[in-house]
């Protein structure tokens, strides 16, 4: 971590501006804290980052399964699979899709 304005090192910092490329477009996006206390990324129109993040950790995986009831592929009964399966060689890096 960086120290803070009174060169204090911190484990809690939080990013507040993100200057980024998408598809040759520069875009800025600056945190904001709504009254509920939860925060997001926002450009200076006032447009989301959410429709920016990468939706796809293994650009040169397979997506397998997502969201849904599935039959478990190895105890084999059905139940409600709550996140999304990729393949890929061992080894592969895997990027961070946002949070």
């Amino acid at each position: 971590s960086q120290p803070d304005g009174d060169d204090q090192t911190s484990d809690n910092s939080e990013l507040l501006y993100v200057s980024a490329t998408f598809g040759g477009t520069t875009r800025n996006f600056y945190r904001f804290q709504m009254q509920d206390g939860s925060t997001d990324y926002f450009d200076e129109n006032g447009s989301s980052a959410q429709q920016f993040l990468l939706r796809n950790p293994l650009p040169n995986g397979r997506f397998t399964s997502g969201f849904g009831a599935r039959k478990h592929p190895i105890l084999g009964y059905v139940r409600m699979h709550t996140g999304t399966d990729w393949a890929a060689p061992i080894g592969t890096p895997i990027i961070a899709a946002g949070n």
